[in-house]
């Protein structure tokens, strides 16, 4: 066990809070470890989500250079002679890295690892707030030890990953200001409420660019074709393909960020949250209640995590939120 005892002085396990909200007592050592563990893969999650995203915008870009220079080297039209060659070797170049970063760095298993380190993050958080909600089954003098055996079942479901929080260091962000239900509704529920609602319109207006950046260039490739059909002294042909290349590129940044979805699956999650809030009163709620309601809303939060994870989990290729 990593330490399920309370520590001196302290009987419930749950750090204590001044009306100020500053902290006054010391968290039972499980609890300390589950949120440095929670720290520690949120901290992967999110470097693995910046990577992701940073060799995404990488392929992209050497896709369509790629694309445009392999134009111009085979229609160089006014351009010099011996500039041709090496716009095609710049063009090849280009092309092979975009190859291999796809291969490399946004493959299926890259993915599958981004979006099981967030959630375990993810559990591990629910699990801090449930305990210091105080709650069943965390209502009990054996809690540090429910505690801490629940965080070795979530840990043993990714300790093939353990290799990835080895020597990575929690960061400095405090234990949440929770003492009871009445806080865990404000800064858990309220709280994942707000988030969701806003990632929920973050991905919408993602998804929204990518189908606009794909309309266009693919319109741009029917224009294109149309003026090469009228004007038969150029031949547009490659320009078309430029364009057609554009729009697939565009799609599949859209259909491997699965904004539409992800969306939806947020705003979902936002609103059975809304209700859950809407339906629960901590003023005059009971212990069983109070038990409920936390569960229901750690149920409606877990749901969320297995259909996000089910999401990246079954797509491929260029694959790929979470929240802090």
């Amino acid at each position: 066990m990593r330490g399920a005892s309370s520590s001196p002085g302290e009987t419930s396990g749950i750090p204590a809070r001044d009306p100020a909200g500053r902290r006054t007592g010391e968290p039972a050592p499980a609890l300390t470890y589950a949120w440095r563990a929670h720290r520690q893969w949120s901290l992967v999650a999110s470097h693995a989500r910046r990577s992701l995203e940073r060799w995404r915008t990488t392929y992209l870009g050497l896709l369509l250079v790629g694309s445009v220079l392999a134009a111009l080297a085979a229609h160089p039209g006014g351009l010099a002679g011996p500039a041709v060659g090496p716009l095609a070797s710049t063009a090849a170049v280009a092309l092979a890295l975009a190859t291999f970063v796809q291969a490399r760095f946004l493959a299926a298993p890259a993915t599958r690892e981004r979006s099981r380190s967030r959630a375990a993050a993810e559990g591990l958080k629910g699990l801090v707030y449930q305990y210091l909600a105080g709650v069943a089954p965390y209502d009990a003098p054996d809690r540090a030890a429910v505690l801490d055996a629940k965080v070795g079942e979530l840990e043993t479901q990714v300790e093939d990953l353990a290799h990835l929080v080895v020597g990575v260091d929690p960061d400095d962000r405090d234990l949440p200001a929770v003492t009871g239900v009445a806080d865990y509704r404000r800064e858990r529920a309220e709280g994942q409420r707000a988030w969701h609602v806003q990632a929920a319109r973050e991905h919408l207006q993602r998804a929204k660019a990518w189908r606009t950046a794909e309309i266009l260039s693919a319109a741009a490739a029917t224009v294109v074709a149309a003026l090469g059909g009228v004007n038969k002294s150029h031949d547009l042909s490659v320009w078309v393909t430029v364009a057609t290349t554009f729009a697939a590129a565009f799609a599949a940044q859209a259909a491997a960020g699965q904004h539409d979805r992800v969306a939806d699956s947020c705003a979902r999650t936002a609103h059975d949250l809304g209700t859950l809030l809407r339906r629960f009163d901590p003023t005059t709620a009971t212990s069983a209640t109070s038990a409920g309601f936390v569960a229901d809303v750690e149920g409606v939060l877990a749901a969320q995590n297995r259909t996000w994870l089910s999401l990246f989990q079954s797509s491929r290729g260029l694959e790929q939120p979470g929240s802090p």
